[in-house]
């Protein structure tokens, strides 16, 4: 199916919000309307120990992670939003939280996705 191009909206300080960016998809003669996107924190059920011993608001369980992420999407889903799901390696989110000086955390997570996004190539 052909989608048109996406371009990133920045906001006052230049930044892309987190896991629900906008984006504005052109569509017929310059009309242009907005979608959000809720991009999908995966998490390998091999790398969860690694990556929960980063975050620590994270379920106790890989199985627990997985259900409350394929909830969350439905709902994204039902409210019309685009969903991408990203693979998150922990030692590079590990990396990520050490360069940005930042505590692990779902908006440090927000961040990671939407830096290492592998289909928004407006970064």
């Amino acid at each position: 199916m052909w989608r048109p191009p996406v371009v990133s909206l920045v906001g006052p300080e230049g930044l892309v919000q987190a896991a629900s960016s906008f984006h504005r998809h052109r569509v017929f003669e310059g009309i242009s309307m907005a979608s959000e996107i809720f991009r999908v924190p995966l998490v390998a059920w091999h790398d969860y120990d690694a990556f929960r011993s980063l975050f620590k608001d994270a379920p106790s369980t890989h199985h627990e992670w997985a259900e409350l992420f394929r909830k969350r999407s439905l709902e994204e889903r039902r409210r019309g939003h685009s969903i991408r799901e990203i693979h998150v390696d922990p030692h590079k989110f590990a990396a990520h939280v050490r360069l940005k000086g930042r505590e692990p955390s779902f908006a440090t997570l927000d961040d990671f996705l939407v830096e290492t996004d592998p289909h928004d190539d407006q970064r």
